[in-house]
């Protein structure tokens, strides 16, 4: 009848955490940790419900993918790469011989990266970590990026990248003037994840501000592992944040 079927795959770590319905729960705690008014959670709680439905259908339809997998495309070979930071699962693709990569959203060229906030569940408690170090993790990425040489990038949307180590470089600094603008955020007596998100980010709302409080929490877990930064979850259930 001239219908086509198309495969779809997805890292294996997409597939498990798209799946699972208990993290829906974990982001909420983390989110008021974060210092997040209920209204805006609720909005996103309602966001939330229409996105899992989408998410649950395409996770039915796509077969799991790792690290080291192989595609053979008519002539070259694109291998499977994990490139955590965006998202702890996001993969991309490597032809090795001109080391041409499709990197998704982990590279753009002069484009915010953002580093989502994703919980770390554990099966007995609450982990030590209470979210995945998604910043630590992507600038871990870079360097591996950069080990690479890669040639030429194709991100997942924008222009091609022509110069990676020119755009791998211009994200290094990035993070680096943004760590020091969060720290000058921070206040003696405590600042929040959500205060600091309303200082750089005035008009976000919603989604754009779980974004905007995904990159900033990110952001502070670097300058705590640095020494740069203190925090404390306090009687009020909310996380404080002190420059050092």
């Amino acid at each position: 009848n001239g219908t086509h079927t198309t495969k779809a795959y997805m890292g294996v770590k997409e597939c498990e955490r798209i799946a699972d319905t208990g993290p829906a729960w974990e982001y909420s705690r983390r989110l008021q940790e974060a210092g997040f008014p209920d209204d805006l959670l609720r909005q996103l709680t309602k966001l939330e419900r229409r996105t899992q439905r989408v998410h649950k259908v395409a996770q039915l339809s796509c077969n799991p993918i790792q690290e080291g997998d192989v595609f053979d495309c008519n002539g070259f070979k694109l291998h499977a790469v994990a490139l955590p930071g965006h998202t702890d699962g996001h993969m991309g693709f490597l032809e090795p011989d001109t080391r041409v990569l499709f990197a998704g959203d982990t590279l753009l060229e002069h484009g915010q990266r953002n580093c989502l906030l994703e919980p770390t569940l554990e099966p007995e408690g609450d982990s030590p970590d209470r979210r995945r170090h998604s910043l630590k993790q992507y600038l871990e990425t870079l360097d591996r990026l950069q080990e690479m040489d890669l040639s030429v990038v194709y991100p997942g949307h924008g222009p091609v990248i022509t110069r990676p180590a020119e755009t791998i470089s211009y994200m290094r600094e990035h993070h680096a003037r943004r760590l020091d603008m969060i720290d000058g955020c921070l206040s003696p007596g405590g600042t929040t994840a959500f205060e600091v998100s309303k200082e750089l980010y005035l008009g976000a709302q919603a989604y754009e501000r779980f974004l905007a409080v995904s990159e900033v929490i990110a952001h502070l877990d670097v300058l705590v592992s640095r020494g740069r930064a203190t925090s404390a979850v306090r009687d009020d259930g909310v996380e404080y944040f002190c420059r050092a």
